[in-house]
């Protein structure tokens, strides 16, 4: 039941969720419409503190570092003393930061701004723990196991996006750690040292990635688009559809004639469910959709 490479998409079942698998697409939202109401409000004011007291020898490590590649290590070692003994040296440094900053903080509110998201769960692989064998999923997105959870092929589904939208897709894992305040200069210093493999602490494109601790458990994975809600994949990206054993005879037969009236949809249908022995989640295949 654990795969690498496959994702998953859990629905409570309203009606647009039916749509969805008619019609091929997935819904991507905007930060602000995440269920997670800390999430748009972290992003929002999560650079918003006072600038950290100077320091020299970090300033000049980050000048050294936006320097490589102009002039030669020892060229810029004498260019850095020459400012430095005239008094200029912390005057550089923060034109340097001011004027980054204002470019980062505006390209950040812009990806905020355009971004659209959806989100999946994946495997716990190092834990050997399988979504689908998620309680808390099947509770919070499944309706209860009243719900329905989608299985798909990771690099299919993204490569069929990639396909409809026109351009790369972004996808990443979710971090999770504690949410704090960062100032402009820690996180531009650490993207700064990200680009040569030093970074030690959050660049700027953790923020849109970081969640707090209590989001663990989704093990959540995530794919970007672009001002674009509604966005449609190819239905070979489907693995399989797990049932929840509370959903309703009536729904699962219109969820039945729903999938085996998508012509493009080929994959087994299980039935999820709660073994009264050890209380874990189990599925079984009761069908397939052709």
């Amino acid at each position: 039941m654990i795969n690498q490479n496959s994702i998953y998409k859990f629905f409570p079942y309203n009606p647009h969720d039916l749509d969805t698998l008619a019609n091929n697409y997935l819904w991507f939202s905007q930060f602000s419409d995440f269920n997670d109401p800390f999430e748009d409000v972290f992003l929002a004011n999560v650079l918003d503190v006072p600038h950290p007291a100077y320091d020299e020898v970090k300033a000049i490590k980050l000048l050294k570092l936006a320097n490589e590649g102009q002039a030669t290590p020892i060229q810029i070692e004498k260019a850095l003393l020459k400012l430095k003994l005239n008094g200029h040296l912390k005057a550089k440094y923060d034109y340097m930061m001011s004027s980054t900053i204002e470019h980062a903080k505006k390209k950040f509110e812009e990806h905020i701004e355009k971004s659209r998201v959806c989100c999946f769960a994946k495997d716990d692989i190092p834990n050997k723990l399988a979504a689908l064998q998620n309680k808390l999923m099947w509770s919070h997105y499944g309706n209860g196991m009243r719900g329905y959870c989608v299985e798909f092929d990771r690099v299919k589904l993204i490569e069929s996006i990639h396909n409809d939208v026109g351009y790369l897709v972004g996808y990443t894992d979710i971090r999770y750690e504690n949410l704090v305040k960062h100032s402009h200069h820690s996180v531009l210093h650490q993207t700064v040292l990200g680009m040569f493999g030093y970074k030690n602490g959050m660049g700027i494109g953790d923020l849109v990635i970081t969640k707090s601790p209590e989001w663990s458990y989704e093990k959540e994975f995530r794919l970007q688009v672009e001002n674009n809600n509604l966005v449609h994949f190819n239905p070979n990206c489907i693995l399989s559809v797990n049932v929840g054993f509370k959903m309703p005879e009536s729904k699962f037969n219109t969820l039945l004639s729903v999938l085996r009236g998508n012509i493009g949809i080929d994959c087994p249908i299980y039935r999820s469910s709660i073994n009264s022995q050890t209380f874990a989640i189990e599925r079984m295949q009761i069908m397939s959709t052709k």
